[in-house]
């Protein structure tokens, strides 16, 4: 696909908008990025608590981290369990403690994204560009208005861009431009502004890069050095919002987002292909619209969401009759929904409804056209006795499963319930109580892909315990604030999904045949010290300790951690600012695990440490315009490590970045 247009546009006005204004390789069949199939995992964070919150990340934690994509940020809160191919626009999935990432709700700007084909998204593909807020947990607040298919799910990834709220103001600007290791180059530009009652606002980026980077890699006494070729990439994203205030009340949205990406796709590094050369296109579309009333103690959304995703997977030298493979795939969704919050005398009431419909369409026969409808109802109530608060929700979902040979029906209950207590009047220490029953729906790939497709599958259940300790230690002590958050999880899997070898070690399908239990602990920590105004210290840390245990009778991996669930994460920041300088050193450590569910050396993955480190400043003009200068160093002590075995990521890399904004 040819960008150019874009790629010319976006440059020249990053750079002359400053300017005018100043004079084992197995099929990965879920996402089909790569040749892999394992069990895949994703993060977790609890509710914020007022003020800094522990958990979740701010505008200016999200601009000094300036990641390449939203799994850059998911993967610095606590229970994540990232899964990375290596690479800008590789295939990146996270887990949220031990469940797989289809257990997980993507929420951007209020409305949920899903993709029926895979059962979960690529966060490699999802920008951090515009981005103002990121947290996750495991239940969003009772008082938020968010897609009601959304609270049927394990946990939640929600972030929050410039275009998800009504913007009042005159115009506002704010570019970038980008250049780093691997000869990547970019330009982004954002704007909004308000006529009246309306606000409109934009976005466009193009990013591209050549994406080959040296790695040495050491498997027991083997040493291996190369270049990991055909990792090219380029992409582009745009956006518009049209919003309105009505009646002074109501708000409505309506908002269009689309990505481009092409992309090689580069093979593992050793044992296997070296110089893979397939590659893969991908267009997405969203249209989304909805309308809020915030009246006097009852808040309402009606909202509706479409999205269309082309995918078209080439690779030219594939073992088969006609010498090549060319798959292309079609995904197609739409859901349209009620949600309703309400506070009466004595108790808090939500309700609400959703109608979801997604197809598949394709050129593989083997996979028929897959159609799910899903029907969902929702009801909830909230009580408060003095600093004791209980909370619960009842859903019921119907799904009809179809792919044009067999039709299969399923019915789910979805109860859960919270109980918080406040342990002080007068200080933030409260503790909280969390059990939810969720399940995850076999993605179209389990079910019909080829022969590893198994249309017999059943929801995956889980059953979620959580019970979590949440004070402030210090707040406005000599200009000290010290949060703390401890929780302990059990969760318990039955109907897992699994990849295993069916008729030899070649051919694998979907299976339920497990049953896994889950258990840990988080810590975490943010302190934050103030010197005068214009000038603060933050520390944000967290600690996830989990055993992802195989539970599943008689089999050999009985007691086994699962593949990939590393026992032991930790992230520790620390961030500089002062008037318009900033500096943070950011460290992430993963224990070791294992490539496959038996627990032998041989599938043994060793730990790693990185650390990354960011500088930046920025001089505001006159109140009204900003330019920054920012410079991101990544694996600074230059690592060789792998997320995924023979994956290698990249070493030591580089990032420079010129921001422009009109405030």
């Amino acid at each position: 696909m040819n960008f150019s247009w874009l790629k010319n546009s976006l440059i020249t006005g990053g750079i002359f908008l400053p300017v005018f204004a100043f004079a084992q390789v197995e099929v990965d069949t879920s996402l089909m990025q790569v040749k892999h199939i394992d069990a895949v995992h994703i993060p977790i964070v609890i509710n914020p608590m007022p003020l800094y919150p522990v958990s979740g990340l701010t505008k200016d934690d999200i601009e000094v981290l300036n990641t390449d994509d939203v799994a850059g940020l998911a993967a610095k809160v606590p229970g994540a369990t990232v899964r990375s191919y290596g690479g800008m626009g590789g295939l990146k999935t996270v887990s949220m403690r031990g469940l797989g990432g289809q257990h997980t709700a993507v929420i951007i700007d209020g409305f949920q994204v899903t993709n029926a084909q895979a059962g979960q998204m690529n966060l490699g593909q999802l920008q951090s560009e515009g981005l103002e807020s990121a947290d996750a947990g495991l239940q969003v607040h009772f008082r938020k208005l968010i897609p009601v298919s959304a609270n049927f799910t394990g946990s939640y990834l929600q972030f929050g861009t410039f275009m998800g709220s009504h913007y009042g103001g005159k115009l506002k600007v704010k570019s970038a431009v980008r250049y780093g290791s691997f000869m990547r180059k970019e330009a982004y530009v954002q704007g909004e502004r308000a006529i009246g009652n309306w606000s409109v606002a934009g976005f466009g980026k193009y990013r591209g890069a050549e994406g080959a980077y040296p790695f040495q890699y050491v498997n027991g006494s083997t040493q291996t050095d190369g270049i990991r070729g055909n990792n090219d990439y380029q992409d582009m994203h745009v956006g518009v919002k049209l919003s309105r205030i009505v009646n002074g009340d109501g708000n409505m949205r309506v908002i269009y987002r689309s990505s481009f990406m092409d992309q090689g796709l580069p093979g593992a590094v050793i044992f296997y292909n070296e110089t893979a050369d397939e590659r893969m296109k991908t267009q997405d579309h969203r249209l989304m619209l909805d309308f809020t009333k915030n009246e006097y103690q009852s808040n309402y959304r009606l909202y509706f969401n479409a999205g269309a995703n082309n995918m078209d997977y080439f690779d030219p030298t594939h073992l088969n009759a006609t010498g090549y493979l060319h798959n292309t795939f079609l995904n197609l969704s739409m859901n349209g929904g009620y949600i309703h919050f309400k506070v009466y005398e004595n108790v808090d009431l939500k309700w609400g409804g959703e109608q979801k419909v997604e197809a598949l369409t394709g050129n593989r026969t083997t996979l028929g056209v897959p159609l799910r409808t899903s029907s969902y109802g929702l009801f909830g109530a909230k009580k408060m006795w003095g600093r004791l608060q209980a909370e619960g929700l009842a859903g019921v979902q119907l799904v009809v499963d179809n792919n044009g040979e067999s039709q299969k029906t399923h019915v789910q209950f979805t109860p859960n319930a919270k109980l918080q207590y406040d342990l002080s009047e007068n200080k933030p220490v409260r503790l909280e109580f969390l059990y939810k029953r969720n399940f995850r729906l076999p993605s179209f790939n389990e079910l019909y892909f080829g022969e590893v497709g198994n249309s017999d599958l059943q929801p995956e259940i889980a059953h979620q315990f959580n019970l979590g300790y949440h004070w402030r230690l210090v707040q406005n002590y000599y200009k000290w604030q010290v949060d703390m958050n401890a929780q302990t999880f059990y969760n318990r899997v039955r109907n897992k999904i699994v990849a295993i070898p069916t008729k030899n070690l070649f051919i694998w399908s979907m299976q339920n045949v497990q049953e896994a239990q889950i258990y840990g602990a988080i810590g975490e920590t943010r302190v934050v010290r103030h010197f005068g105004e214009d000038t603060r210290v933050e520390l944000l840390a967290n600690y996830t300790w989990q055993r992802v245990i195989d539970i599943t009778q008689d089999a050999i991996t009985y007691g086994h951690q699962v593949a990939y669930a590393p026992e032991h994460t930790a992230n520790a920041d620390i961030m500089f600012i002062r008037r318009g300088f900033s500096a943070r050193i950011s460290n992430n450590f993963v224990s070791g695990r294992y490539a496959l569910n038996q627990n032998v050396p041989a599938n043994y993955l060793d730990p790693f440490w990185t650390l990354d480190a960011a500088v930046g400043y920025k001089y505001t003009i006159k109140n009204k315009h900003k330019i920054g200068v920012q410079f991101n160093v990544r694996n600074l002590t230059n690592v060789s490590y792998a997320f995924i075995r023979s994956y290698v990521m990249p070493g030591r890399h580089y990032l420079l970045t010129l921001n422009y904004e009109i405030l």
